[in-house]
């Protein structure tokens, strides 16, 4: 009798025995290829498939195969054929799977991809029209970066999103929209569908005249926009009341950026552009900012208009420049200043001036706890070991500085005499950090 009872506690399917959250938990962890052949598991697991909610379609889990390898070479060892053979069953099998997946909803739909979505346009539109009517809340399709690099010649052309798919009335669906080498020109009827929108991230992406200005009119409730590698309107009035973060990096534009967003507490901003393009900055929360000014005459507005914030607890500040501007006497204080990492990279043999900046915004920010310099690399003909006259710095007692790091250390005569500096002067110093990296973000 005990054989038989261990005999069956042995065959007993255990896992057809789990409750449905642990099994639709156990399904979001899985690829979409393994996701399928789970059926093969039990008989109630022929079923469970369906209880998935996020759907994430990418190559590598797809196929089993490392892409990275395929571009080698700055992409001049890419095998077309193979690439597009695998396109072809990319698309087949994610089309077999939206037409067959039993679920009663989808929380998420990616597709990570370099597809000729004007190739398979009807495929591609299909398939988040599906997503759509499952009640989608995350819509991400985006390409491989490093592979579209050198691939967009002959395949990559910009998907013009089906936004009249989306529902006309105020349900709550769609929440995040993530869209890579797209076109954005939907008609005005359609924007309710943006209303409970929380975030939006664009890449490589031509936005049209009126879209910035209509979605941010219907999405009271828009907390992230990041715009990468656009194409933006001439003029562009960005209005956010529940506006949290914003990011606007190497996008093209020749008119203004005018910002208004009470709430917004992180702003990153990157393009060779002149400051007055983004001025003015209406956000009295603003907590962090990465900044990056690449010419001279950027540079005193830049730190000038940053001293406004009240709440400014974090700069990420890179100044580029052949010459640096003249460096002032002293800068309005940051007076509420916690972390400051500073990039001076002027690009002339005067390298003193550097980290003559770093003295002047310590002196600025009486409540700075951690400190971060990245060095420049050295222009021809500066020597790393000829000390200059300029180095005079006035000393002065700093009582809430940590932490100190240098990145970018070589171990030159400006860096040691910093670091010196730092211990004369800085009278709760508790860690100091040489670090040969210069990683920037």
């Amino acid at each position: 009798m005990d054989e038989i009872q261990e005999s069956l506690e042995a065959n007993r399917d255990r896992i057809s025995e789990l409750p449905d959250c642990i099994g639709s938990y156990i399904m979001s962890k899985l690829t979409i290829k393994d996701l399928v052949t789970t059926s093969l598991l039990s008989k109630r697991w022929l079923r469970m498939w369906k209880l998935r909610r996020n759907l994430v379609f990418d190559i590598p889990n797809m196929f089993n195969i490392d892409l990275p390898p395929l571009w080698e070479g700055a992409g001049l060892d890419i095998d077309h054929e193979f690439l597009d053979q695998v396109t072809d069953e990319y698309v087949r099998r994610v089309d077999q799977f939206m037409r067959t997946f039993p679920g009663p909803k989808i929380v998420s739909f990616r597709l990570t991809h370099y597809i000729d979505v004007h190739k398979y346009v009807s495929f591609v539109d299909k398939w988040v029209a599906r997503a759509i009517a499952m009640g989608v809340e995350e819509i991400a399709m985006l390409s491989y970066p490093s592979l579209t690099t050198f691939y967009v010649p002959r395949m990559k052309r910009p998907y013009r999103f089906p936004f009249q798919l989306l529902p006309v009335c105020n349900k709550k669906y769609l929440k995040h929209l993530y869209l890579d080498s797209c076109t954005l020109m939907p008609s005005s009827q359609i924007f309710t569908a943006f209303y409970y929108l929380i975030t939006l991230r664009l890449e490589a992406t031509w936005v049209g005249e009126d879209f910035m200005i209509s979605l941010l009119s219907n999405s009271p409730f828009l907390q992230v926009l990041r715009l990468k590698s656009c194409r933006l309107p001439s003029d562009l009035e960005i209005v956010g009341p529940s506006l949290h973060h914003l990011e606007v990096i190497d996008c093209n534009y020749e008119g203004n950026i005018t910002i208004s967003a009470p709430k917004l507490t992180v702003f990153e901003h990157r393009n060779l552009l002149e400051l007055e393009n983004i001025l003015p900055l209406n956000a009295p929360q603003l907590r962090k900012i990465f900044f990056h000014a690449w010419e001279e005459r950027m540079i005193p507005p830049s730190i000038s208009h940053f001293t406004g914030f009240a709440q400014l607890e974090y700069l990420n500040l890179r100044m580029s420049s052949g010459e640096m501007p003249r460096l002032p006497g002293n800068i309005a204080p940051l007076r509420n200043l916690k972390q400051l990492e500073l990039s001076v990279d002027e690009r002339d043999a005067l390298g003193c001036s550097n980290i003559l900046w770093v003295v002047l915004f310590l002196k600025a920010s009486p409540l700075l706890q951690k400190l971060t310099y990245r060095r420049p690399e050295s222009p021809p003909g500066f020597s790393e070991n000829e000390r200059s006259e300029r180095w005079q710095p006035e000393d002065f007692t700093h009582n809430q500085l940590k932490e100190v790091e240098i990145a970018g250390c070589v171990g030159n005569w400006f860096e040691v005499e910093l670091a010196i500096y730092m211990l004369q002067n800085v009278q709760g110093l508790e860690q100091m950090v040489l670090n040969p990296s210069q990683r920037y973000y």
